[in-house]
């Protein structure tokens, strides 16, 4: 145990600076910080919406239905895919270090940035929608708490899907397609079908989440209502129960996958 915390520590180091230098990053910042600049420029205008509509439609649409999967299928399928693509990920599963400790240590690097920008960009869409006039009805007030279940729901999105595409990076040669195709065909699918079809998505936890301890504020979104919906505790245990189980398993098969490298 000791030796696989020490390699996971080296290798999330290492991992975690040259993510930040990435290209890719740039990317993933920029999708980022869609929301929150949707929200500023919306503020400019002569007749702004309520800040409550703004904040529920572009955390919902914006953060979590599309920059969220995105971002995380562009870094999660990098936690393997980068090693295959630069052929030093024979090196690395040729060393005495424990196979495991690759997946788990690269991922933790990937997620701690997905984690800081969206969790950043949660909080100041939040910041901008509270600074939007006071609505003529205390109806459309925003409730306390609301930007900081926004926040979780972000952190929660990204840590899940990341850790998802991060193992399918042990089976597949081109993650990020695979990802891609899951993330905006069949959970898009699934996750709108009726019945308890809902629970075979990440959405719908993220879903219930939202709704948790503020159902009325999310009601003029009809896709954030889910069916038969959990309570956000019991969301969060299945969100990070399928981050978990994901990694394991992923973790499980590098341990035995072999890597043949052609010239």
């Amino acid at each position: 145990m000791a030796n696989f915390l020490r390699v996971t520590w080296i290798l999330f180091s290492a991992h975690l600076v040259r993510t930040l230098r990435a290209r890719r990053m740039w990317i993933v910042a920029a999708g980022a910080a869609l929301a929150p600049l949707i929200a500023w420029v919306v503020s400019q205008s002569p007749r702004p919406l309520r800040g409550l509509d703004v904040l529920t439609a572009l955390g919902f649409f914006v953060l979590l239905n599309l920059m969220a999967p995105l971002a995380s299928v562009i870094v999660g399928a990098a936690v393997l895919g980068e090693e295959l693509e630069d052929r030093t990920i024979t090196y690395l599963v040729t060393r005495p270090i424990p196979r495991p400790a690759i997946l788990v240590g690269r991922w933790l690097a990937s997620v701690t940035i997905l984690i800081a920008l969206f969790a950043s960009s949660a909080a100041a869409l939040g910041a901008i929608s509270n600074s939007f006039p006071p609505p003529s009805s205390d109806k459309f007030v925003i409730p306390a708490g609301l930007t900081g279940t926004v926040v979780v729901a972000s952190a929660l999105a990204v840590m899940t899907y990341s850790a998802v595409f991060a193992a399918l990076g042990v089976f597949f040669k081109h993650p990020m397609i695979v990802g891609l195709g899951y993330a905006f065909t069949v959970e898009g699918f699934l996750a709108n079908l009726p019945g308890k079809n809902q629970a075979l998505t990440v959405q719908y936890y993220l879903r219930c989440i939202l709704v948790s301890d503020h159902p009325d504020a999310w009601k003029q979104i009809e896709e954030v209502m889910p069916r038969d919906a959990l309570s956000g505790p019991q969301a969060v245990r299945w969100l990070v129960g399928i981050a978990i189980v994901a990694l394991s398993v992923g973790a499980l098969a590098l341990r035995r996958r072999q890597f043949h490298m052609t010239a």
